[in-house]
């Protein structure tokens, strides 16, 4: 009976634990500063040349090299705080878009023949696939255990602490499994930064 009593309790604490992480509130996020833009090639100044905010961001057709770099950090090749990435319209040579922050102060680097239009990033829809980005756990997506595993080609998938300075996972993820994890299981916790780079989308299984 007092083993009954126990596997019962333990049963309870892990149904009552699923459904608090399944009721978890999304916290909101603030971007009413930002303000739709277009850049051509060369260096921008964010909070000169276009509002801080977060952005959505795509080339116009081609393909565009993107850089953002913070200026707080010395070496440029940190891309826990630095952006590099490429963009192109029809996701051949690089990825469609790219969703992150811009704050004041950091310079974004274009090069290409064509514009990229920087677009007020809004809420998402369905938080089981994230694109190539940045993405808050307790804001873009729930706390919990997920499978992942990239929809199509290969890029990085990234853990980071809240202030991006230490990552708890750092893999590349692959459609094929060729080049890298085909698929993975993770825990996110509330506060991490989840960044995908290179990587078109990314489907968030809930274990």
């Amino acid at each position: 009976r007092f083993l009954t009593i126990l596997l019962s309790t333990a049963i309870s604490s892990t149904l009552l634990l699923g459904c608090q992480n399944s009721k978890f509130n999304l916290r909101s996020r603030e971007n009413k500063t930002a303000k739709e833009a277009t850049l051509s090639s060369g260096e921008w100044e964010v909070g000169k040349d276009i509002n801080e905010g977060r952005y959505t961001i795509f080339s116009k057709g081609d393909t565009n090299n993107l850089t953002i770099l913070n200026p707080e950090v010395e070496d440029i090749s940190n891309i826990y705080k630095n952006v590099y990435t490429i963009l192109d319209e029809k996701g051949k040579e690089g990825v469609e878009s790219i969703t992150c922050n811009l704050k004041k102060g950091e310079v974004i680097n274009i090069s290409g023949k064509k514009q990229v239009q920087f677009t007020p990033a809004k809420k998402l829809k369905d938080n089981s696939k994230l694109t190539s980005g940045d993405w808050e756990v307790g804001v873009d997506i729930v706390p919990g255990k997920y499978k992942v595993k990239s929809e199509k080609e290969s890029g990085n998938f990234i853990i980071l602490n809240k202030d991006r300075s230490k990552a708890k996972v750092n893999e590349i993820l692959d459609s094929n499994g060729c080049n890298g994890l085909k698929e993975l299981e993770c825990e996110l916790n509330d506060g991490e930064i989840v960044e995908l780079r290179g990587v078109h989308i990314v489907d968030f299984e809930r274990l």
